[in-house]
């Protein structure tokens, strides 16, 4: 694995990589109560409930950020919600290829961190 591909993955003061896939996970619940027709506030609470509740795993996991990162990837995740959701509103783009763009890069993403953790911790092995 390529010494950048592994270090831009690197924990930040106050914002990371990381904080681009919690951004994108706020933004997944606004299409899918935007598909869905449901209220706006549940999908808000549903989003600021999750990111919270995110943070309290990752601490139950004995993953350990900056105090600051912890805040901005929850609030990340909310305006990941609120643009997301305005987006569709507009109809900016087709929303189902909005929706589709986004979780491909999240899942994109998400391997391409997970990986990196994982080898990370085979190599300190």
């Amino acid at each position: 694995m390529k010494k950048w591909t592994v270090h831009i993955w690197d924990e930040g003061k106050y914002v990371d990589l990381w904080t681009l896939n919690h951004t994108l996970a706020g933004s997944l619940p606004a299409g899918v109560i935007f598909f869905l027709d449901m209220p706006y506030s549940y999908g808000f609470l549903f989003t600021v409930i999750v990111a919270l509740a995110w943070e309290v795993i990752e601490l139950t996991l004995g993953i350990r950020e900056q105090a600051w990162n912890k805040f901005f990837d929850v609030i990340t995740a909310i305006l990941g919600f609120i643009g997301t959701y305005e987006l569709m509103a507009k109809n900016v783009l087709n929303n189902k290829i909005l929706f589709i763009i986004l979780l491909a890069i999240y899942v994109i993403l998400e391997l391409w961190g997970y990986l990196t953790v994982k080898w990370r911790h085979q190599k300190e092995s």
